[in-house]
């Protein structure tokens, strides 16, 4: 990316991009080495590991949203889609959130955790199908080593430069939801 009087350019590939302000979401570490500046690699973030489930028979609890506060059980936050959407051919959907680094980045792992622990504790009896996942690097910050010092350092350097660093990877921000995220952005977007 470079940056000419008031105006950013940006090339991929073939293509080149040109704006007037450059607002950035996406990990520090790769927003730096896009700009060419020296990277702080000393950020630690979580991996988010997300498995997609359609189930259909006896939910073994009528919340939306479930957390795992048990030291039991890989999977942190269960999330019932389709109490949301509604079921679709008599099943339901929901998403399961796992970090990744206590299965070892393993989707299977990961799996057999989540059914042994739900299995356990009867939260879901009948038939439980996985229909997919995603695995989500920097998900979230990990707030050790000065970790928040080095992150205003490095988004002080991005903002000298114009561009506007925020958000969870972005500004290496804890949010926890995605409203938290949206009246940030809002915020954020408004400045100018």
């Amino acid at each position: 990316m470079d940056k000419e009087g008031g105006t950013f350019h940006l090339g991929t590939g073939e293509q080149r991009f040109a704006a007037g302000r450059v607002v950035s979401t996406i990990p520090i570490e790769r927003c730096q080495a896009l700009c060419g500046i020296p990277r702080d690699s000393g950020l630690q973030t979580v991996t988010l590991l997300s498995l997609f489930f359609s189930f259909s028979g006896m939910r073994g609890f009528p919340q939306s949203i479930l957390y795992n506060f048990s030291h039991a059980g890989a999977w942190k936050r269960l999330t019932m889609h389709s109490d949301f959407y509604g079921r679709s051919q008599d099943r339901e959907f929901f998403s399961v959130e796992v970090n990744a680094d206590h299965v070892s980045g393993s989707v299977e792992a990961a799996e057999q955790d989540f059914r042994r622990h739900v299995s356990a504790n009867g939260l879901f009896v009948g038939d439980l199908t996985l229909e997919g996942s995603h695995t989500l690097p920097n998900a979230y910050p990990i707030y050790t080593n000065r970790a928040d010092e080095r992150a205003a350092e490095a988004i002080a350097a991005l903002n000298a430069l114009g561009i506007e660093s925020f958000g969870r990877q972005g500004g290496f921000n804890y949010q926890p939801t995605a409203q938290i995220s949206t009246l940030e952005a809002e915020t954020v977007l408004r400045r100018r």
